[in-house]
């Protein structure tokens, strides 16, 4: 699980990020403390859930949001100050998926967290994606096809990983080279065409290529179907 947490008041974001490190060891989390450093990361990664506060120095919370939505449709659990019902029909109108008012219990938030990842067909526990005889596993990494591993690794598995994690939405270019090549590599973006017709090649051999796309002059995006979260420790 992958979480980004946008929030300038430092204590607070360590005791969340504790907080979700105690519910799952293996999750990733990323961390922001002012707004355009938060929209840069939301923007150019993708994550499984995003804690935004509203209140950040430089670019608002809400202009995040709203920035956010315009191309991305991760889920977004908003952090107010506000207890105020119209405040929170806005937000949720906004583009939100839920919000939290401070201040909120530890278990307020795992239990937000996954009900709004439920939502999405994910769940804190998920550790990989599974499709028909397809199954991409996160913890190790690996491709199979009814059992039989598949020749998926190092940046293609990464560049695949992307994919099915982002299922149904359309993933850039730039987005796949920021994540799996980084900001500063010397690579071209081209060299994405050629993982991406590796990938298709595999695919192929199991009559699943069909749902590897291209989107012209915009990116990819993968349509399977999935039955994400019905793997748990």
């Amino acid at each position: 699980m992958k979480v980004l947490i946008v929030e300038d008041d430092k204590d607070l974001s360590k005791v969340i990020e504790q907080t979700l490190l105690a519910s799952d060891e293996a999750c990733e989390i990323a961390t922001a403390y002012e707004g355009n450093d938060g929209y840069a990361k939301a923007m150019n990664y993708d994550y499984d859930v995003i804690i935004l506060d509203l209140m950040l120095p430089g670019m608002s919370g809400e202009t995040i949001l709203h920035s956010l939505r315009k191309s991305k449709a991760t889920p977004v659990i908003v952090l107010t100050a506000i207890d105020e019902e119209r405040e929170k029909v806005k937000l949720l109108n906004d583009g939100a998926d839920d919000y939290l008012t401070k201040p909120f219990s530890r278990e307020e938030l795992i239990t937000r967290i996954n009900a709004v990842l439920r939502r999405y067909n994910k769940s804190f526990t998920t550790l990989g994606y599974k499709f028909g005889g397809l199954e991409v596993d996160y913890t190790n990494k690996s491709v199979s096809y009814n059992g039989e591993l598949l020749p998926i690794a190092g940046k293609k598995y990464e560049i695949f990983e992307m994919l099915v994690r982002n299922e149904g939405s359309i993933v850039t270019k730039t987005q796949i080279f920021n994540r799996v090549w980084g900001f500063y590599s010397d690579t071209i973006l081209s060299v994405i065409e050629v993982h991406i017709s590796y990938l298709r090649r595999e695919l192929r051999k199991i009559g699943m290529d069909k749902y590897l796309s291209t989107i012209t002059n915009a990116g990819y995006i993968w349509k399977g179907g999935s039955t994400m979260g019905d793997r748990t420790e």
